[in-house]
């Protein structure tokens, strides 16, 4: 047995240990929640108000640029708010996905890690990554309430739980419901989503794909200005691509063939 001299001087260092852990799971749970109610927030504002700051933001614009100027940051507002809207969408869907199947499976707190989980999917990618490591932890800690297993066998099952419902989320959830939203490949999203987080915490996290996806159209429709095409074919199309510079090459390549092939001809009849 340890010497109480020994127990009574590791006091301090266990405290120090314990409420910084608890600090850091208690700031991350806030963070969650403001971040969660600022989705909130921003769902419903791009839904009612939006207009109103493209109006007056239009009086700026010189008359001749304003109906396509209208028409950009209409596609950017509609953009926002289809993300905050799909993100707070799958937040329900996902939270309550993992409280249900977590009771199911005798997970010790599952619904309050069930709405940890929900409040997560408001970071693309990482957040989902970032919810499961309490849900194992107390897994690997309490074990199951149900099922007759190791603590260890049973945070295995958690994290395949966990996976199972990420897969569907990425394969069948997020296109249906954020469907065109945002446009950017995930790995783009991912780099978006960390830089973010770097700069700007849980807030850059955030802002940091549909920022993202608000640059790639505002330089899509430079780059179509500078090319003096038409940046706004349809309006209801949405500018989420280049020109089809393939059929550009394809269709230079065939002029180019025709004026070999009259160069040649009228070599021959020389």
């Amino acid at each position: 047995m340890p010497p109480i001299d020994s127990i009574v001087a590791s006091i301090p260092y266990t405290v120090q240990t314990t409420w910084g852990f608890a600090s850091s799971v208690l700031g991350t749970v806030v963070s969650a929640i403001l971040t969660s109610l600022m989705t909130i927030f921003f769902a419903v504002y791009f839904s009612l108000d939006g207009n109103s700051f493209r109006d007056r933001f239009l009086e700026l614009v010189p008359e001749s640029y304003r109906s396509e100027i209208k028409e950009l940051l209409s596609r950017i507002r509609r953009m926002w708010g289809s993300y905050f809207r799909g993100q707070f969408t799958l937040g329900i869907i996902i939270g309550t996905a993992i409280w249900f199947m977590g009771s199911i499976i005798g997970l010790p707190g599952a619904f309050a890690i069930g709405v940890f989980t929900g409040m997560m999917e408001v970071l693309p990618s990482l957040g989902p990554i970032i919810a499961s490591f309490p849900a194992m932890t107390v897994a690997l800690v309490q074990g199951s309430n149900v099922f007759e297993m190791s603590n260890f066998n049973f945070m295995i099952l958690v994290l395949v739980l966990y996976t199972i419902i990420q897969q569907i989320e990425a394969n069948f959830l997020i296109p249906k419901i954020l469907g065109n939203a945002v446009e950017l490949h995930p790995i783009v999203v991912m780099t978006a989503v960390v830089v973010g987080m770097t700069t700007g915490g849980v807030l850059g996290a955030l802002v940091a794909t549909p920022i993202t996806a608000s640059c790639k159209i505002l330089v899509l429709y430079i780059y179509a200005k500078i090319l003096k095409q038409e940046p706004f074919l349809d309006s209801d199309e949405p500018l989420d691509r280049l020109p089809d510079l393939k059929k550009r090459v394809k269709s230079t390549q065939r002029k180019l063939s025709r004026v070999w092939q009259h160069l040649m001809k009228q070599r021959k009849l020389e």
